[in-house]
């Protein structure tokens, strides 16, 4: 099996420049004239071996932590719309976006509902939950988190700056 890592990179205005209210919404936004993270965390990359049995998640199981995911970044963009962070222009283009924006629509519960009863099973449903329970679920997880993104957000590069590199195991 070979192993991808996709690493998106949120380059921003150039260092001094007055934050967008939009510029909130990415987890890790980088000057465009600042030094990259990258480096640092390519160099602190491990290959990890670990048996094939390991790989083989369920496509339920899948699926389950895409709708968690995906209702999550829907509440966080509502939250910076709400919040004042982001325009309703903003808002607009990245909900009009071919990715992420159709997954963050306003029926994406209807679409992963049906989703989820289509690869439901007993075993499946006996070990991640019913869809309504998934749905439900990763909505109300959605609806605590969300609030408190901001404040994360604005201590991650404090965070980051503080940590030693390369990360060592010993």
């Amino acid at each position: 099996m070979r192993a991808i890592i996709a690493i998106p990179m949120y380059w921003t205005w150039p260092r001094g420049t007055p934050p967008r209210p939009s510029d909130a919404i990415f987890d890790h936004p980088t000057p465009v004239d600042g030094v990259s993270t990258l480096p640092r965390l390519l160099d602190s990359l491990h290959i990890v071996h670990k048996p094939p049995h390991e790989y083989d998640t369920h496509p339920y199981a899948k699926l389950a932590e895409d709708v968690r995911r995906f209702l999550y970044e829907r509440e966080k963009v509502r939250m910076a719309r709400v919040q004042g962070r982001a325009t309703r222009a903003e808002v607009e283009r990245i909900v009009r976006s071919p990715y992420p924006g159709r997954f963050l629509a306003e029926d994406v519960e209807e679409h992963a509902l049906a989703a989820l009863r289509a690869l439901a099973d007993e075993e499946a449903t006996r070990l991640w939950g019913t869809p309504e329970t998934i749905v439900e679920e990763a909505r109300e997880r959605a609806r605590t988190l969300a609030p408190h993104y901001t404040a994360f957000a604005g201590a991650w590069p404090t965070l980051i700056s503080n940590l030693q590199y390369p990360i060592s195991d010993t």
